[in-house]
């Protein structure tokens, strides 16, 4: 973006110096990011260096010249030591007394340039959205439209949007770049992910098809659209184009993934099977794809494991968890890989060839079977891990995205996964949710992460909250029962569960300016009578603390995705076994609890039974 725009009015700043001990040579070098090899950028940090010592230069010198040295430390890989220039360079940003809109405008010495300014900004969002902080970089692409607005902003604040799960405003972000460019196809092809995402196949096809008649070759494009036909269940016209894809260009592993995928729902195992093997080959080459990798390790396992071939399906699982060691499909695929080899050597010996195939495969766990058609449900998963004013938590993150993926194996057809929310965000993804709720069967909360309990209310505690004064809780936190109203629409079922009760840091720090009952904090959270129809799942019983766990999930979360894969199992009593499998993984130290209550003349399945 910016090496178009955002360089207009610094490319002809004094920001230029002389080597040292390069007097011999007449050639000047710039305090740049335009460098690439690690001479040109250790150069271009001396300028940079020597540039930010002097003190004799206006203020938008130096704001250009902080951004400019975080721009060539995140290509020496420290991201780090980036982030640290882009702050100073916001941070001077607040002490200019204009933003000048056009080169034409007289500068002061402490003006800058709007496009200076919105460029500081943009960097430092693309630098935390490589971190993996989609949020933080939403919010600097925000600033940065404020700033100066074209469609590669919008752009990138929507893959902001998009990494954190956010999809309505990726797509409305998509919507504005595209109409700000409306012969993008890269624009329109990206909007149409992300309406696939989402399960809006029909509008993602058109968008497709758009991008396609802008760009014939658009190998993406194929391949995006052979998506929303694979969601639609139109396995001849995917296949169609996943084929375009990979005559266009064959060497891209996802390609062969994809294709792989839909030859498996066709029923052709076998060729599937080769289609993964191309994609795994193609991408051990690329150290950037370990992800991914994971997941074609994943897809080949369980088309082995459908052909009784368990042995090699546990191969795949388990190099996929060298990859990912938390990535839950995998985990759950060597689960049932073991199984069926264990259940396979128990078989007498005269029954060790073919017969022995039959009863592994036999020995796998039914894959659960969805929902009614008519029955519609949602959930909204939460996982709070980044706290920013006490130490972070280890869990909250992985336990929300295993349980999403759990839930979307069980059948859920709408699974919203949001981690490391700020208070603004989490009261969006409650509020957003509340709107789905209204035209669901079941409506499902989960919240990992900090609660707290002040007089005998209770609170979801976001990662930006400081919590100095007990004043503080009622500004900084999101009330339990703004939770309850957001399932409070849903038709039958409504959900709630909270892994919440950690053992509290804010307590301890925080100030009480009230001694009163109305201020006094608990231990845990509080039990609650919610209305009838709704059921609450603390993971702790009320004035106790749940444990953050020693493994991959806490105990609740390993507990509760276990059980709700079991077919007939009616919730009130899955939420039985769930206790009883946290108290015993606990040695007895944490008791879940339920709250609330669901009809007696109607009985609910996470998983229909057989």
């Amino acid at each position: 973006m910016r090496r178009a725009v955002a360089r207009i009015p610094v490319c002809f700043l004094t920001l230029l110096v002389a080597l040292a001990g390069s007097t011999a040579r007449a050639e000047k070098q710039y305090c740049t990011p335009e460098a690439y090899l690690p001479a040109q950028i250790e150069a271009s940090l001396k300028v940079c260096d020597a540039m930010i010592a002097d003190k004799r230069h206006p203020l938008r010198d130096y704001v250009q010249a902080y951004e400019n040295r975080g721009d060539l430390y995140m290509r020496k890989g420290q991201p780090d030591v980036a982030m640290q220039n882009y702050d100073q360079a916001v941070a001077l940003l607040a002490r200019a007394t204009k933003i000048t809109k056009s080169i034409f405008e007289p500068d002061t010495p402490t003006s800058v340039g709007t496009i200076s300014a919105a460029s500081v900004f943009y960097q430092r969002g693309m630098a935390w959205q490589q971190r993996g902080q989609y949020l933080r970089a939403a919010d600097d692409f925000t600033k940065s439209l404020q700033y100066y607005e074209d469609a590669q902003h919008y752009w990138r604040r929507a893959q902001a949007y998009q990494g954190a799960g956010q999809l309505d405003q990726a797509i409305r972000d998509f919507d504005k770049a595209v109409s700000l460019s409306p012969d993008s196809g890269m624009y329109i092809a990206q909007r149409g992910l992300a309406l696939n995402k989402k399960g809006d196949f029909d509008r993602a096809i058109a968008d497709f098809d758009k991008a396609v008649s802008l760009q014939a070759n658009d190998d993406a494009s194929f391949n995006g659209r052979g998506l929303a036909w694979l969601g639609k269940g139109d396995l001849a016209r995917a296949l169609s184009d996943f084929d375009k894809a990979i005559a266009l260009q064959g060497s891209v592993a996802l390609y062969r993934d994809n294709h792989g995928v839909a030859l498996v729902k066709k029923g052709d195992v076998t060729a599937a099977i080769a289609d993964f093997d191309k994609a795994i080959e193609s991408a051990r080459s690329d150290s950037t794809k370990k992800q991914e990798l994971a997941q074609y390790y994943v897809h080949r396992g369980d088309a082995l494991g459908s052909k009784g071939d368990w042995l090699k399906a546990l191969e795949d699982y388990q190099s996929a968890l060298t990859l990912d060691a938390y990535l839950s499909k995998a985990q759950a695929g060597r689960d049932a890989a073991r199984l069926a080899l264990t259940s396979a050597s128990r078989q007498p010996d005269a029954a060790a060839s073919t017969p022995q195939v039959a009863a592994a495969t036999a020995a796998v766990p039914d894959k659960p079977k969805a929902p009614l058609v008519n029955e519609r449900r949602i959930a909204l998963v939460v996982g709070n891990s980044a706290y920013r004013n006490v130490p972070p938590l280890t869990n909250p993150v992985r336990d929300a995205t295993a349980i999403a993926d759990a839930l979307r194996r069980t059948g859920f057809q709408t699974v919203t996964l949001q981690t490391d929310l700020p208070r603004e965000k989490l009261v969006d993804a409650l509020r957003n949710f509340a709107q789905l709720a209204d035209s669901a069967d079941w409506a499902l909360v989960y919240y990992a992460g900090h609660g707290i309990e002040m007089g005998g209310a209770n609170y979801l505690i976001p990662v930006d909250a400081k919590l100095s004064t007990d004043r503080d809780v009622g500004f900084e936190t999101v009330p339990l029962d703004q939770v309850l109203s957001a399932v409070e629409g849903a038709k039958r079922l409504k959900l709630v569960l909270l892994d919440a009760c950690r053992d509290n840091p804010f307590a301890s720090q925080m100030r009480r300016t009230m001694a009163t009952a109305s201020r006094s904090i608990g231990r845990g959270l509080a039990s609650i009578e919610p209305e009838s129809g709704t059921l609450v799942v603390y993971a702790a019983k009320h004035g106790e603390t749940a444990l953050d766990g020693d493994g991959v999930n806490s105990p609740f979360a390993t507990a509760f995705m276990k059980n709700i894969q079991t077919p007939g199992l009616e919730v009130r009593r899955m939420f039985d076994f769930v206790r009883d499998d946290v108290l015993d993984m606990t040695s007895r130290r944490q008791q879940p609890f339920s709250y609330g209550s669901v009809s007696g003349r109607q009985e609910f399945f996470f998983v229909a039974g057989k």
